[in-house]
């Protein structure tokens, strides 16, 4: 299951549909970043890459096999843990998975000590 942080447009996004048109002042940012928003998404859902870049989580199951992440391109994967049903979950050491990023920015992970259940992924996507 993949998760994102919310995109949001960022503020030369938004001077730039501002200019573009023609409207001066305030008042309607908070309508014309929801746009500028649903127009990159949009984008993004079309292309399959990921514009704007922020965070996201991928659960995936925890097993010795390379998996691929949801979104690209990665551009960095920050972390390891455990996603239980019931219960805390639990960071994993660096010696415990393995990851790489090849050169289309597809991020891959895998546990090298495979386990039960299901991983959170953590990691930084976009152009």
């Amino acid at each position: 299951m993949l998760s994102s942080a919310p995109l949001e447009a960022g503020p030369e996004a938004l001077a730039e549909a501002k200019a573009y048109l023609r409207v001066e002042g305030t008042g309607e940012d908070p309508l014309i970043g929801r746009l500028v928003g649903s127009a990159a998404e949009l984008c993004e859902q079309f292309t399959g890459q990921v514009l704007i870049r922020r965070d996201f989580e991928d659960v995936i199951p925890a097993a010795s096999a390379w998996t691929r992440l949801g979104a690209g391109p990665v551009r960095a994967i920050a972390g390891f843990e455990t996603a239980p049903t019931t219960g805390e979950p639990e960071t994993l050491g660096g010696d415990l998975y393995a990851v790489d990023i090849d050169a289309m920015g597809d991020g891959w992970v895998r546990l090298t000590t495979p386990r039960a259940g299901r991983v959170r992924v953590r990691f930084e996507a976009g152009i």
